[in-house]
């Protein structure tokens, strides 16, 4: 029997404090058996994905005995706290799997892949909630193609699961394009999931050898982007591979069966290894694609993201990059080279630079009057202490914006926004106190700048409202608040405040 500890890091919060709002780390998660965690190194964080009061991280060298057999690992946030709820897994036995490169989870949905048995493997929810199992379908490839990478990345779309498969060999009259790849359509049969080979298959709309189609792939509402690596490889444009991303599009009402191409990106510098990660606004107007290396003439150009906006006549290939998204500074390995994201309002990015100060970081980027600027930074709060960490390998943001998740080497980190009204100051203050902190039954405001309090309320690890309370000669009543730790915003007539609060 095996048991998963959540370590929750409340004795240090990160609080990164900017005019509109701030990204606070509440929680970091690391799974721990009954064998010596330390005793290797399980990949956790290698992939995530977020869903309201779930979360989903990948765990792809997790063991079970000596086999390397792969984890998937559910977060929920309950109680005031995210929690570790379950551990999926595969049904297969066997070593060196691959089972957690790839996560998606919607609703009652957890996706799963294992590029390296190319499967993917379903998840549903059951009437008391998630808990340790094993999946309730496995969808394969047809025509055994083992070797196809199906799994690689993997999303939802309603009742359809996508999964990419960069490693398919496409066979027609003229011959074989071995490593061609596709992208895999799973529609659930009315009787709910099973296991199933595709409904159909998504492929470029010209075949060639070696192009890595699938590679990466990203969706929101009506607009799917793939990603080719090596799309221009046999194009006779550069000596060396060159990658094109795809777009592909339905009507509403249709499904993914009767998508169509709409454009294919290229981006203008000349040799580029290009379409490593992909991203879509959730608003689909806008397209990121991170490429780790570039050539301008003889210029060469590390880990960076080309920005792609849709034109008034829609997504076509004569569409150009409209922003280079780089690193502040490009010393000591800083690149843009980890996971990539939109936030929920379509104007702001995030990407990860694993190598950032040998720990990682993630940066985001917010577009201002049509121009996309770097704006702040995110570091873990352990970042210093642990070298080496590729704090950002793996980013997801939750549909309301509230909620970010960061995977790094063997941890995960959620963080949560400040609410939408914003505020300009911490819990370092001097304008305004709160004390006793921990408190019990009430807590004291006392504000040395006389400053007049408009509103307090308070939210829990999620960003969402517990309650709105009432300030009487600077004495408030916290007796109905439950146990935990809280984030409080202090509205005043001169600024808006953010404090760390426990209730004991």
């Amino acid at each position: 029997m095996n048991r998963v500890i959540l370590i929750l890091l409340f004795s240090y919060l990160c609080v990164h404090t900017f005019a509109q709002y701030s990204w606070t780390e509440i929680v970091k998660t690391i799974p721990i058996s009954y064998e010596p965690y330390l005793a290797h190194k399980t990949a956790y964080g290698y992939s995530v994905a977020i869903d309201g009061n779930y979360a989903v991280v990948g765990a792809v060298d997790y063991k079970i005995g000596a086999e390397k057999r792969g984890a998937a690992f559910v977060l929920e946030f309950k109680n005031n706290v995210w929690q570790v709820a379950a551990r999926l897994m595969s049904a297969e036995s066997g070593d060196n799997q691959c089972f957690g490169n790839s996560v998606a989870i919607k609703d009652n949905l957890i996706v799963v892949g294992n590029s390296f048995r190319s499967s993917v493997f379903i998840f549903v929810k059951p009437e008391s909630g998630w808990s340790n199992s094993t999946q309730t379908a496995k969808l394969s490839l047809s025509g055994n193609q083992t070797g196809g990478m199906l799994g690689q990345v993997v999303a939802i779309s309603g009742n359809t699961v996508l999964a990419s498969a960069s490693g398919y060999t496409y066979n027609n009259n003229d011959g074989n394009y071995d490593r061609c790849g596709t992208v895999c359509i799973y529609e659930m049969p009315v009787g709910g999931w099973t296991d199933m080979t595709e409904t159909g298959k998504i492929f470029p709309q010209t075949k060639r050898k070696d192009q890595g189609f699938g590679a990466s792939i990203a969706v929101e509402g009506n607009t799917l982007v793939v990603g080719a690596p090596e799309g221009n490889r046999d194009f006779g444009i550069s000596t060396i591979m060159k990658g094109v991303a795809y777009v592909f599009q339905k009507q509403q009402g249709q499904t993914w069966l009767q998508a169509t191409p709409s454009a294919r990106l290229d981006l203008s510098k000349d040799n580029s290894v290009f379409c490593i990660n992909v991203a879509v606004s959730p608003n689909e107007q806008t397209i990121a694609i991170e490429y780790p290396r570039g050539y301008s003439g003889e210029e060469e150009h590390m880990g960076e993201v080309a920005i792609f906006e849709k034109s008034s006549g829609g997504w076509c290939d004569t569409n150009v990059e409209t922003a280079i998204l780089i690193a502040p500074s490009q010393s000591q390995n800083n690149y843009l080279m980890g996971g990539i994201c939109f936030g929920a309002d379509g104007k702001t990015f995030y990407a990860g630079s694993g190598n950032y100060q040998n720990h990682g970081c993630i940066y985001m980027y917010e577009k201002t009057d049509g121009l996309w600027q770097y704006s702040r930074q995110i570091e873990a709060s352990d970042g210093t202490t642990n070298a080496n960490r590729n704090f950002g390998k793996s980013i997801a943001v939750s549909d309301n914006g509230l909620q970010l998740i960061i995977g790094a080497d063997d941890a995960a980190y959620v963080y949560v926004k400040s609410p939408a009204t914003g505020f300009n100051k911490t819990d370092h203050s001097n304008s305004v106190k709160l004390y006793p902190n921990p408190a019990k039954d009430y807590i004291f405001i006392e504000n040395a700048d006389g400053s007049v309090i408009r509103e307090i309320e308070i939210l829990n690890l999620n960003g969402q409202q517990i309650s709105c309370l009432c300030v009487s000669d600077g004495k408030i009543d916290i007796r109905s608040v439950n146990k935990g730790l809280y984030l409080v915003h202090i509205k005043t007539d001169k600024e808006d405040l953010f404090i760390k609060f426990i209730k004991n």
